[in-house]
Order: C-alpha cells, then sequence, then structure tokens
C-alpha cells in the first residue's frame, strides 16, 4: 500500500467536502494544503475544528476507495497482500473471504471513535 501515489490535494479536499456535505471552512479553522501523512488507503491532512479548537486528522481517500465505501460495505483485512496498486494509480481489491456489511450509523460510531482515540478523549469514547 505505502507504493500507491497520492492523489492531488484537490481532490482530496472535494471528496472531503463531498463527505461532509459542509465546506472546509466552516468546520475547521485550519488545514494543512498538502497531505501530513499517508493512511493505510489515504492521505490525512491536520486540522483544526472551528468551534472546539482540537487538532483532528483528517482522512480523504481516493476515487476508488470512495467509491467502495459507498457501498457500504468493509474489508476486514485490508493489509497489503490483499490490496493491489494498479499501473493506472487505482486501488484494487482481492480476497474477499472477509467482507462485512456496516451500517451508517455504526460506520459513523466507528469514525468518530478512532477521532477520539486520535485525540486521546478516552472519558467521552467511554459515554459513547
Amino acid at each position: 500500500m505505502d507504493a500507491l501515489p497520492t492523489f492531488p490535494d484537490v481532490e482530496a479536499f472535494s471528496y472531503i467536502k463531498k463527505k461532509l456535505g459542509l465546506s472546509l471552512d466552516t468546520i475547521y479553522s485550519s488545514i494543512t494544503p498538502s497531505s501530513v501523512a499517508a493512511a493505510s488507503l489515504g492521505q490525512v491532512y491536520k486540522s483544526r475544528l472551528k468551534y472546539y479548537g482540537q487538532y483532528v486528522a483528517v482522512k480523504a481517500s481516493n476515487a476508488v476507495l470512495g467509491n467502495f465505501v459507498n457501498l457500504d460495505f468493509f474489508h476486514v483485512g485490508p493489509h497489503p497482500g490483499n490490496l493491489l496498486a494498479t499501473p493506472e494509480g487505482k486501488l484494487a481489491f482481492h480476497d474477499f473471504g472477509m467482507m462485512s456489511e456496516i451500517l451508517e450509523e455504526a460506520r459513523f460510531a466507528i469514525i468518530g471513535h478512532i477521532v477520539q482515540m486520535v485525540n486521546r478523549d478516552y472519558e467521552t469514547m467511554a459515554q459513547d
């Protein structure tokens, strides 16, 4: 997965905006102009929440992954042995033996818990 090429920041910001349904400046007081890290299947931007002041990691996935996630399924074991970078720079999944369906509400809960772990906000995480 670390051999996957990055995609333009403009595309990443458009993806984030589309997923959140709001402009970035509505939610964040700042966001790095380019990714600060690579995530397993995307790029990560350091952002500061506008109303809470907390720094958060915002992950943007490339278009292939975004389409895959929109199907409301997730791959249980997305490790390098189950992923392939195509010559066109797209991500191809194989070995679909460990797939599951996830409801939107559960998906948002998982995302929330990941953000809380990144922020070391274990008390709030326990209350959720």
